[in-house]
C-alpha cells in the first residue's frame, strides 16, 4: 500500500503537504516583497577606489622601466676568437660559388595559320563567348544570332579537332622530359 502523504518514488522526501506548506510560501513571500524605498542597495564588494590622480602611484604598485637599448657590439680582439681573422661565425663564411644554371633553349616561333583555321578559332572561341557575354550582360540576342554564334562554335571546333594528328609521332619517344 501506498501512503497518500509522501510521492510514490521517494519514501524519505517530504509529504505532500509539506511541499504544498514550502510552495505556498514562496508565493506569498513573492507578492509580499516590495521594491525598496530609494535606489537600490549597492554590494560592498562593486564599491572600487578612486582611480589615483595622475602622475602618483597607488600603494603597492610597481614602476615598470621601458627596455635598456643594448650598446653596439665592441670591437672583438682577434686574439681571443677562435676563428681566423675576418671571420666570426658561420653566416659570415663567404658563400658558396653558384652551380652552373639551366637555361632553356629559345622555343621555336608560332606558325603561321592560314586563313580557314583562324577563322574556326575565331568560331570555336568567339562564338560561345558572345553567347556568354550576352547573358551575362542581359542583351537582347535575336534567335538567328544565337543560332549563327552556337553553329559557328560547333563547326570551329570540329574543324581544329579535324586538323589534329592521328598519332604522335615515333620520333618523340626518346625525350621523356627534362634532364636532372
Amino acid at each position: 500500500m501506498s501512503n497518500p502523504e509522501r510521492p510514490e518514488g521517494d519514501p524519505t522526501g517530504p509529504t505532500d503537504a509539506e511541499a504544498e506548506a514550502v510552495w505556498n510560501d514562496l508565493v506569498a513571500a513573492f507578492h509580499d516583497s516590495r521594491p525598496p524605498e530609494g535606489p537600490a542597495p549597492w554590494p560592498e564588494a562593486e564599491n572600487v577606489a578612486q582611480p589615483p590622480a595622475p602622475g602618483t602611484l597607488e600603494p603597492g604598485a610597481r614602476v615598470v622601466r621601458p627596455a635598456v637599448r643594448p650598446s653596439p657590439p665592441r670591437a672583438v680582439d682577434p686574439r681571443l676568437t677562435w676563428t681566423s681573422g675576418d671571420l666570426i661565425g658561420p653566416r659570415d663564411a663567404p658563400a658558396p660559388p653558384a652551380p652552373d644554371t639551366f637555361e632553356p633553349p629559345t622555343p621555336p616561333p608560332l606558325p603561321n595559320l592560314d586563313w580557314p583555321t583562324r577563322a574556326a578559332w575565331l568560331g570555336a572561341l568567339g562564338g560561345p563567348g558572345y553567347l556568354m557575354a550576352a547573358t551575362i550582360l542581359n542583351w537582347e540576342t535575336p534567335g538567328w544570332a544565337a543560332a549563327a554564334c552556337a553553329l559557328a562554335g560547333l563547326i570551329g571546333f570540329g574543324y581544329l579537332v579535324s586538323k589534329l594528328k592521328p598519332h604522335r609521332d615515333d620520333d618523340d619517344d626518346d625525350n621523356f622530359g627534362a634532364v636532372v
